[in-house]
């Protein structure tokens, strides 16, 4: 059955065209910032033809391919966009690689292999990836319409239609720490019990740790620490004492996490304006105005950052006086988390919109919907699965803990660390989404019966529609944010005309599961009415969602992906950690929250006498991290085929190795390693332009066949991959689907880009659903 079509343009919803799902009508489009056409430089057909010659003519043909990259490269690394984009991530490599191959070439002069694999490296990463960060991966927001028109998509006079620079909030936080320890700073400071601490009667609970009975003096004054009153405010209500007096009486609590007393604020896109607003608020003149004068220097500083755009030598110069104030501000080193992906390293980031108009009209959508649909459905399952699985594990730990103490409930926080193992996903899926993912894929095996040896399987809709529904019957999400799944789509077409010609296909990346992806500060913050988009979510989760407030000192917690930045007052919180990010609403402690059975369900109760919720609801945050990237329809294999259900490809072509498999990557040089490698590809007849993931990386890199610098760069990381002793080791290659020729998105001046929608797609069932 189809949904009828919502014409109601108010509703943030559309009927998703062939199916039972909606989906959200606004849409980001994520794109490289530098044409793909670009990556072409790194490529060598002829060489990779010439591979078969004998030894003399190829090295001949080798050096000269070498010259070429120096001379390709030499201009890369010389363009200031280039050498702009490095120093943001990298400054360091700026001077000791980038300018090297980029200076003018020298009779006698060779530039070092090292060097144009850095540049190589870069170049890749900033023409074919589609990841949203600065000016070299700008976004957009588009919009999903009721037209005719397949697709409008229509570019502004430049690439960028704003951009932006931000402070990391761990950098503002290091300063509200050091600004609160100054002299005079102190009575205007506002203790507050730490987000996951209860009071209760005449005990001080916390999670992880035995309850405390402080004297009935000290609990009086921890009930008074919720962040309303300054010590100096603290002193004069006891009467006898001395601000000193009170921190004393804090001293072993504030040691001990249970109190914080600092400026620092939670996570958001703009923290120094929450901490001018706590400076404001100091009562004395010189340290106000001394540590409003710090953070004017360091504001400064940031808008210098601002004004370098387009100038990478005077950006380097600002982001190192940037640094060097900093360290002598706060005395604390200007980096943190060295060589670590997405932690925000810097003091400083910049965020970008893409200065285009895009929207989607019905054909497109047409194409799409059916295929998204039923993959939507298998997610859908899979979500309840992995529910019911957690809520197994949880029954059975609820139930070892009675037999062990007599009680019927458990502390929610004893609960988390019991079920610690199997919510971490570090080491592959744990066994309650391994069960999920092992059942899925048996299910997609039969309704898709790929026969053996297929290089391409292209079932339609209708032809497994059937039988999608019996293998995934329809369950209502067991807990709100099950309602959202948010899938990656590309379309592969040579230009705009075609895809308005219908000469299109789309292409299925990622599908984020129990998630909505669209909720990250980089898209909320660039998107023209952010009110409408937390409204959309709120009408989404209609009352019932339930979020879980991170710890500031969790790896995952950064100021541009989590938390979620669409959250509102009318959502719950809750809080385990000391230092937390933060909620618009009010937090309850998980040190007040108890898990037990009511009427055969998993529930959560407050010792304040709320309640009961139902436990997934309040383990959202834990059960979506769990499952979100977990969504592997197809069993891995030798080999797995090109499918496609209808217009939309749902995986690529694939080949899974060994590396010790890919013998070419262990040959003693270069040239060799390169001239094997078209044997190789050749043997498993793979296109030459692929894209390589082994299981010591995060993320896939190209694996161009054509090309002597990417063929090195897989060839070290197999050879890293076939070190590693810890764990499956293994090398997964697949097609570049759309692959260079098939973009769609241009700039004005016509040169073409890689790009990505990002979707979500929303359960029409928002009921709990039965057992299945």
């Amino acid at each position: 059955m189809t949904a009828p079509r919502d014409t109601d343009e108010r509703s943030h919803l559309l009927p998703l065209e062939g199916s039972d799902w909606a989906v959200w009508r606004d849409v980001v489009l994520r794109g490289a910032g530098f044409p793909v056409t670009e990556a072409g430089r790194l490529s060598a057909p002829g060489l990779a033809q010439a591979a078969g010659l004998p030894d003399q003519e190829f090295d001949e043909l080798w050096k000269a391919e070498l010259e070429r990259l120096a001379d390709s490269l030499r201009e890369v690394a010389a363009d200031p966009r280039f050498r702009e984009a490095v120093a943001w991530q990298n400054p360091a490599a700026v001077r000791s690689a980038v300018d090297k191959v980029g200076r003018p070439a020298e009779p006698g002069r060779t530039t070092e292999l090292k060097h144009l694999q850095l540049v190589a490296n870069y170049l890749q990463r900033y023409t074919v990836k589609n990841d949203t960060i600065g000016f070299f991966g700008p976004a957009a927001w588009g919009r999903l319409t009721e037209s005719d028109r397949p697709m409008d998509c229509a570019g502004g006079p430049g690439l960028l239609a704003d951009r932006t620079v931000y402070f990391e909030n761990w950098a503002i936080d290091t300063l509200a720490r050091r600004l609160s320890d100054r002299p005079g700073m102190r009575p205007w400071l506002r203790p507050v019990l730490s987000g996951g601490v209860f009071v209760d009667d005449d005990r001080l609970l916390r999670p992880y740790r035995d309850p405390v009975e402080p004297p009935p003096g000290v609990l009086a004054l921890l009930r008074l620490c919720d962040g309303s009153r300054t010590l100096a405010e603290l002193a004069a209500q006891r009467g006898t004492s001395t601000v000193d007096s009170v921190v004393e009486e804090l001293r072993p609590w504030l040691d001990d996490g249970v109190v914080r007393m600092d400026l620092s604020g939670p996570v958001e896109a703009r923290p120094e304006r929450t901490l001018r607003e706590r400076l404001a608020l100091v009562g004395d003149r010189e340290p106000r105005e001394s540590a409003l004068a710090a953070l004017d220097e360091l504001e400064r500083g940031r808008d210098a950052v601002t004004a370098a755009a387009g100038r990478p030598d005077r950006l380097m110069a600002a982001t190192a006086a940037l640094d060097e104030a900093f360290r002598r501000i706060t005395g604390s080193d200007a980096v943190r988390r060295h060589g670590e992906m997405y932690a925000g390293r810097t003091l400083v980031y910049e965020d970008t919109r893409r200065d285009v108009e895009l929207e989607i009209g019905r054909p497109v959508q047409a194409a799409i919907g059916g295929p998204l649909g039923l993959m939507a459905d298998s997610a859908r399952w899979f979500a309840a699965r992995a529910g019911h699985n957690y809520l197994d594990l949880f029954g059975s730990l609820l139930d070892r803990h009675s037999r062990a103490t007599g009680r019927d409930r458990l502390p929610l926080s004893q609960l988390l660390g019991m079920a610690t193992r199997q919510l971490t996903t570090r080491s592959g899926p744990p066994e309650p989404v391994a069960d999920a993912v092992s059942r899925l894929q048996a299910k997609w095996a039969r309704i898709l019966d790929v026969p053996d040896g297929a290089r391409r399987h292209e079932p339609t809709v209708e032809s497994i529609r059937d039988a999608v529904r019996r293998e995934f019957p329809a369950t209502a999400p067991l807990w709100s944010a099950a309602r959202h799944h948010s899938p990656d789509l590309m379309i592969a077409a040579a230009g705009l005309g075609a895809v308005r010609r219908g000469e299109f296909t789309a292409v299925m990346g990622e599908l984020h599961l129990a998630t909505n992806t669209l909720e990250a500060r980089p898209f909320v913050e660039r998107h023209a009415d952010v009110g409408r988009l937390l409204e959309a979510a709120e009408r989404d989760h209609a009352g019932r969602r339930w979020y879980s407030v991170p710890s500031k000192d969790s790896p995952l917690v950064n100021s541009r992906s989590y938390p979620a930045a669409l959250l509102s007052p009318h959502f719950r919180y809750w809080c385990l950690h000391d230092s937390d990010t933060g909620a618009p609403g009010p937090v309850l402690p998980s040190a007040a929250l108890e898990v037990c059975r009511e009427d055969g369900r998993l529930v959560v109760v407050s010792k304040t006498g709320e309640g009961p919720w139902d436990l997934l609801e309040v383990l959202a945050e834990q059960v979506s991290a769990a499952i979100v990237g977990a969504f592997r329809p197809m069993a891995p294999a030798r080999h797995l085929p090109r499918i496609s259900i209808g217009r939309l490809v749902v995986q690529r072509e694939t080949w899974s190795f060994e590396p010790a498999e890919l013998e070419w990557a262990f040959a003693r040089t270069a040239a060799r390693r390169f001239r094997a490698a078209q044997e190789f590809r050749a043997a498993h007849d793979m296109p030459v332009r692929t894209f390589s993931r082994v299981h010591t990386e995060r993320k896939p890199t190209l694996t161009d066949f054509s090309s002597v610098l990417m063929l090195e760069q897989t060839a070290r990381a197999v050879r890293r991959a076939a070190a590693d002793t810890a764990g499956r080791r293994s090398v997964t290659i697949s097609e570049m689907l759309p692959d260079l020729g098939q973009t769609w998105l241009t700039d004005a001046a016509g040169a073409p880009y890689t790009a990505e929608l990002r979707m979500v797609l929303v359960d029409p069932l928002a009921a709990e659903g039965a057992r299945l």
